[in-house]
This record gives C-alpha cells, structure tokens and sequence, in this order.
C-alpha cells in the first residue's frame, strides 16, 4: 500500500522528483537482473536458459505473437512500434 505523506513546499520540484524516480528505477532494475540471475541459475541443472537481448527479446515475442512465418520474418518499419530508450 503507496502511503503518501504531505510534502515541504518545494520538495518535490522536476529536479528532486527525477532524481528520485531514477534512484527508484535503477534500484529496481538491479532487483530485477539479481531475480534473473537467481532464477537462472536455479534452473541450470534441469535446463538451458539464456538471458536474450533487447533484439533478442523483440524476436522472441514476435514469434510467439505471430503465428505466420511471413510476419516473423518480416523486418518491422520504425514507425510500427515506439521505442523506449
């Protein structure tokens, strides 16, 4: 449960606030990769895994989404699909 508590005046300018979303975010993600981590190697006694790049991720589900060869072969256009960077 998200508890807010009333903010100081000024505390939470567009300077603080981003400075404490990407504390937020990199903590997170480094929870994230040890999860991986863990699991990975929780299962290499009784299969292979292997971690797949964002390329490698975008592939992955685009062949599980698109069941016709021709669509998974095909290269998307740029414009299909926004990018976060």
């Amino acid at each position: 449960m998200l508890v807010v508590q009333p903010a100081a005046e000024g505390e939470f300018t567009n300077d603080n606030m981003k400075t404490l979303l990407r504390t937020h975010i990199e903590r997170d993600l480094q929870r994230l990769d040890q999860n991986v981590q863990t699991f990975t190697r929780q299962l290499a006694d009784f299969i292979q895994i292997e971690v797949l790049d964002r390329q490698g991720q975008f592939r992955f589900f685009r062949r599980l989404l698109n069941y016709d060869d021709w669509r998974v072969e095909a290269s998307p256009s740029p414009y299909s699909f926004s990018t976060i960077r």
